[in-house]
């Protein structure tokens, strides 16, 4: 075929469906576990350090889940991730994030790393 983009396989749906999926990503690794994390470390003796633990600890928390397209995706996701983690932090804010998440999603899926 030699098609370098494959855009017969994706319908409208794919793309809705996978927006939805990157909002519900972003609201719970950001908004839910994220403040979670953040809220029980404060309370203790790392009061300092908080926000970075929370991020990295969230943040390897999601990479994981991601387990099942590889390790080198788990960890590109873990480093996206932490990067996204402290443009919440500046922003408090997970719509700033959706639409990189969304566009990356979209590029590693035409592309034919991450199957649909």
């Amino acid at each position: 075929d030699g098609k370098f983009f494959d855009f017969s396989k994706y319908s409208i749906g794919i793309h809705v469906e996978y927006f939805i999926c990157v909002i519900a990503q972003e609201f719970l690794s950001r908004c839910l576990v994220y403040e979670l994390i953040k809220r029980i470390i404060t309370t203790g003796k790392n009061k300092k350090y908080a926000d970075i633990l929370a991020i990295i600890v969230s943040s390897m928390y999601f990479a994981a889940l991601h387990i099942y397209l590889g390790v080198a995706y788990m960890i590109g996701a873990f480093v996206l991730l932490s990067l996204f983690g402290i443009i919440y932090r500046k922003q408090r804010s997970i719509w700033g994030l959706c639409i990189p998440h969304f566009v990356l999603g979209q590029m590693l899926g035409i592309l034919g790393f991450v199957i649909f």
